[in-house]
């Protein structure tokens, strides 16, 4: 059976028009290599999630007294503080190799760095259980270090993928899967932690089960480094936009830690839940993060691509979102006791969901100012940002003064931190912005650097000087591009002033008149609504009114970005 025959039989089941089916079809069944680079990167963030989050639970069984009696068992007195110790030392390593793995990445690519990342903390999980006899809490502090340095240009990579191997307005729905590997894996780690916890081999066999998950899930993960690009220090830090990103990062940082490490111990100790079931239960909150991450992908592009939100408005808008449902979570957790179980799991669940929605707002934002330097400057917030991942357990320990099973400290801790959570949003909601810099241009230190009289322009104001000035009120050329679905450019005309317009363009071109002359068979164009509908060019319906209109407008939007986002580097304006 044909292409066309198929397409044929899907328009007399679906009552959509041909031509908008094939569009439709071809727009779909868009699949190609990014697609698989984007399942190696949620495996990678899968299995190292899985590592960094398993001690949570993972200590609560190495101190669990209740079992000091079993001879199969070793149960270690450290207290509170010392547990503290032991949970933060992960980001004394993650902090200190932030910029130098980011900078380790952008240079060798992000396949051998990630793969010694999986082999070394492979050797580390198999060796802890047999070191900690020998060196205590001090020697699994250690280890800890260790694997901090190797997933420290984990995130940083991850961006600097997604910012390579992605157009821009595909981002946002793709970044809602891969990182929701953090989720899925934070999942796997909780409930399966507590499960191995309670076996005969006790707590020894959680590091063992997660040394033997390091696969070479990356091989399929690498990109070609491409052309050297000189970081542009200055300039990445003397944009508002930046600092707005720092802080907000910085209050993301510290809030989701107080989750991701406290939880269990809040659970078993402040809401007298057993190990095993504290342990499970607190996976349950990620469940609704991955949903609330991957969901709000989805909406926003809707929102977005429907004209609704600008960018940045979306932005601040899920940001805000994220925040503010946090802060709400923590603040009915202040009411909540023992008594109350369910309240306090819902409430948990309420702010890790809402918590899900900044994976579209600041986390993205870092793209939009700079695809080519998003990943480093996410690596210089990370660095900065995750010393409060260090000093967060230990505050939490003061906090509590060595009693997590009194409840009113716990509330002390919550309100605090939905404090933090709300100042955060509010220095993004002032300062964030979406405006690609003009630093994001590989060239652009060449360009400072280049002689003035190189970068004069051409054209010199004349008697016809006006005719350049576009509907905008700067000066341009009106580049006419033709392109097909591999972002190939098939004819370019690049004649006409800044004032000419598309139509115009387009009527007076050689194209039109081979179009005219159906020299081409089941081509079509997509143009804009100033354009007027042909047999060979399909606009947009103006005011669309069934599903198949709405979805067909939709997806003729999707492709036209695609080379709006392909052309962006090309559109310069001059001065006359």
């Amino acid at each position: 059976m044909s292409e066309f025959t198929k397409l044929k039989l899907l328009c007399t089941f679906s009552k959509v028009p041909f031509n908008f089916l094939k569009l439709l079809f071809i727009l779909d069944c868009n699949y190609g290599v990014r697609h698989i680079q984007m399942l190696c990167m949620t495996l990678n963030l899968i299995a190292l999630f899985i590592a960094r989050s398993s001690l949570g639970v993972a200590i609560l069984a190495m101190t669990d007294m209740k079992r000091r009696n079993d001879p199969d068992i070793t149960v270690y007195e450290w207290d509170k503080q010392t547990q503290a110790v032991i949970l933060s030392s992960f980001f004394w390593g993650y902090i200190v190799m932030q910029i130098p793995g980011g900078l380790l990445a952008k240079r060798y690519g992000g396949k051998p760095v990630v793969l010694f990342a999986l082999l070394s903390i492979a050797v580390i999980c198999v060796i802890l259980p047999s070191l900690v006899r020998f060196g205590g809490w001090q020697i699994v502090c250690a280890c800890r270090v260790l694997m901090g340095m190797t997933q420290a240009c984990l995130m940083s990579s991850t961006h600097t993928l997604l910012g390579k191997w992605l157009p821009v307005h595909e981002i946002t729905s793709y970044s809602g899967i891969v990182y929701g590997g953090i989720q899925i894996g934070i999942m796997i780690a909780m409930s399966l932690s507590g499960v191995l916890a309670e076996t005969k081999m006790g707590w020894k066999l959680i590091f063992y089960v997660i040394s033997g998950r390091k696969k070479n899930i990356e091989a399929g993960l690498n990109v070609a480094s491409g052309k050297d690009l000189k970081t542009p220090w200055k300039q990445i830090f003397t944009i508002k936009g930046f600092w707005a990103l720092l802080f907000t990062h910085i209050g993301a940082v510290i809030t989701f830690t107080m989750f991701f490490i406290d939880m269990p111990t809040y659970l078993e100790k402040g809401l007298q839940i057993s190990l095993k079931s504290s342990a499970l239960l607190s996976a349950l909150p990620y469940v609704g993060m991955l949903v609330g991450g991957v969901a709000s992908t989805n909406l926003l592009e809707k929102i977005f691509l429907k004209g609704y939100l600008s960018l940045i408005a979306c932005r601040k808008l899920f940001n805000s979102i994220a925040f503010i449902g946090m802060a709400v979570g923590l603040i009915i957790l202040c009411f909540i006791g023992p008594e109350n179980r369910t309240t306090a799991m819902i409430a948990l669940i309420i702010a890790l969901t809402s918590s899900g929605f900044w994976s579209v707002g600041y986390f993205m934002n870092y793209l939009d100012l700079s695809p080519n330097y998003g990943g480093f400057m996410l690596s210089i917030s990370n660095c900065i940002g995750n010393v409060g991942s260090v000093i967060t357990p230990i505050f939490t320990s003061i906090i509590l003064r060595n009693d997590p099973a009194d409840i009113s400290r716990w509330r002390i801790l919550f309100l605090i931190t939905a404090g933090l959570s709300i100042l955060a949003n509010t220095a993004f909601l002032l300062f964030a912005s979406t405006e690609r810099q003009e630093w994001d241009d590989p060239d652009y230190l060449e360009k400072r650097k280049a002689d003035p009289e190189e970068l004069k322009p051409a054209l010199k104001g004349g008697e016809n000087a006006e005719d350049f000035r576009n509907r905008k009120g700067t000066f341009s050329i009106n580049v006419q591009v033709v392109g097909d679905a591999n972002l190939c450019i098939r004819n370019i005309v690049a004649r006409w002033p800044g004032s000419a317009h598309d139509s115009h363009i387009f009527n007076s071109s050689n194209l039109k008149c081979r179009l005219e002359s159906s020299e081409f068979d089941y081509f079509w164009l997509l143009g804009n609504s100033g354009y007027a509908l042909r047999p060979y060019l399909l606009t947009t319906f103006n005011d669309p009114q069934t599903h198949a209109e709405k979805y067909y407008n939709e997806s003729h939007i999707r492709t036209k970005m695609q080379y709006k986002d392909y052309l962006d580097y090309g559109n310069v304006d001059f001065q006359l």
